[in-house]
């Protein structure tokens, strides 16, 4: 089935990629309720030490907004990042101050059975609801993904630095091969969406342009709230998540250390995996500051890699000539 979205050229314009904290505090409860990470080995820590930090947070309302039958949350838990970067405490006001009714109506889509106890109790009452709930995330938030947040963000940043790059050379077209091949550009001007739909819909222009979210904690791009009353809006995962989990450094190809030399060849396939800076590198790679340096100039030097500035950081990428060299 499918899902496509109708965008106009001022629409198309509007195109964003966006980063929301509560948005990846809500996907990872998909992964916190799983019986394990299965693909998601990079989250294996991640869930030990957010299983054994549950005292610090409400376990009953976050599993209760997981739905018992499918990957589904409720809408409101998940509200659509604004032009400005959002703040934890700022997501979690708009989702305390949503309707009562929007709030039962996403909680009736959990669970196609009688609810269970205690979201039959935030359906009893559903204005105190939205603020517990709001309350709860805040909390798991701070328990479950605070510890990680530095990394994540970095990684989120990274990722979405890399996708403007590509919309800008490309334009939607480009961006979007590169997330997923169940996202693409129609020639008509829409975005088909190859999904879990019950059926092949199709989105008319909503005004507000299309919303890109990189995730850790999604497999494959995902579309939030009512295709029909919400500005399109689909979360994708995010390049080089596995540097949350204990990785071992990927060692190259022993043509491309001969080629280029075995330094410069671990920072290409470094970067490979995601835009990095020098001190990045160098962690990574457990050499000094200064040695990343003086590859990252060579390998510049030559068009294999190129700079941007986010923030008061510096991230590298491999070029396009960078990438071909990596899999040749």
């Amino acid at each position: 089935m499918a899902l496509t979205y109708r965008l106009s050229v001022d629409e198309l314009a509007r195109t964003r990629f966006a980063i929301s904290p509560v948005n990846e505090a809500a996907l990872s409860l998909w992964v916190l309720t799983d019986t394990g990470c299965g693909p998601l080995p990079h989250l294996a820590g991640w869930l030990r030490d957010t299983r054994a930090r549950s005292s610090e947070y409400d376990v009953d309302t976050l599993f209760a907004l997981t739905s018992t039958t499918a990957h589904r949350l409720p809408d409101f838990i998940t509200p659509l990042p604004g032009r400005a970067r959002p703040t934890l405490d700022d997501e979690c006001e708009t989702i305390a101050a949503t309707p009562a009714d929007v709030v039962v109506r996403d909680l009736l889509t959990l669970s196609d059975e009688e609810p269970g106890p205690t979201l039959r109790t935030l359906l009893d009452d559903p204005e105190k609801a939205a603020t517990l709930i709001a309350e709860a995330l805040h909390r798991y938030w701070h328990a479950a993904i605070a510890p990680i947040w530095p990394v994540l963000l970095r990684i989120l940043e990274a990722d979405v630095t890399h996708r403007g790059r590509e919309l800008g050379l490309g334009g939607a077209g480009r961006a979007l091969a590169g997330i997923s091949p169940s996202l693409t550009w129609l020639d008509d001007g829409g975005v088909a969406f190859d999904s879990a739909c019950h059926s092949t819909t199709t989105v008319a222009e909503t005004g507000e342009g299309l919303v890109l979210t990189p995730s850790a904690f999604v497999l494959r791009p995902i579309t939030w709230a009512s295709p029909l009353a919400s500005a399109p809006w689909v979360s994708y995962p995010v390049r080089g998540a596995g540097e949350l989990g204990e990785r071992q450094v990927q060692r190259p190809p022993a043509a491309l250390e001969r080629l280029i030399g075995a330094a410069k060849a671990h920072i290409v396939v470094a970067l490979d995996e995601s835009p990095s800076s020098t001190t990045q590198l160098a962690q990574h790679l457990g050499v000094t500051a200064g040695a990343v340096s003086q590859s990252l100039r060579v390998l510049a030097d030559n068009g294999l890699v190129d700079r941007t500035r986010h923030g008061r950081e510096v991230l590298y990428r491999l070029t396009d000539t960078g990438r071909r060299l990596r899999r040749s």
